[in-house]
């Protein structure tokens, strides 16, 4: 199975990724970043580190999607290169999806956080 890389571009020079499917990704994770089924499942230590997590839940989203995962955060990544014309509204959702995961693992850091600090 051949592989993309970075810049790698489907047949007819559009982009591998279709727009319609980079704004479904990030409302997708938005929602599901800031969903209380996933601060629960933060909330347990048991879950594992964050960071990692997190990275988990969007490439579900993109296998969920049929998208291999990286030629979608390429896509994501090339939102202004891909689509230079139409490149607002996508930016700005990128921005509130980095908001989303940011506050999601601080929340669960707060969630971690002992009620009382050991000595």
């Amino acid at each position: 199975r051949p592989s993309l890389s970075v810049g790698a571009m489907a047949e007819g020079d559009a982009p591998a990724v279709s727009r319609s499917q980079v704004e479904e990704f990030l409302r997708t994770c938005i929602e599901v970043m800031s969903s209380d089924t996933t601060r629960k499942m933060l909330q347990d230590p048991a879950s594992g580190r964050p960071g990692p997590k997190l990275a988990e839940l969007q490439k579900k989203v993109w296998d969920d999607m049929g998208v291999p995962t990286e030629a979608g955060r390429l896509a994501v990544g090339r939102v202004r290169e891909d689509y230079p014309d139409d490149h607002a509204d996508l930016t700005a959702l990128k921005e509130e999806f980095g908001k989303a995961v940011d506050a999601t693992y601080l929340q669960c850091l707060e969630d971690r956080r002992p009620s009382t600090l050991k000595k």
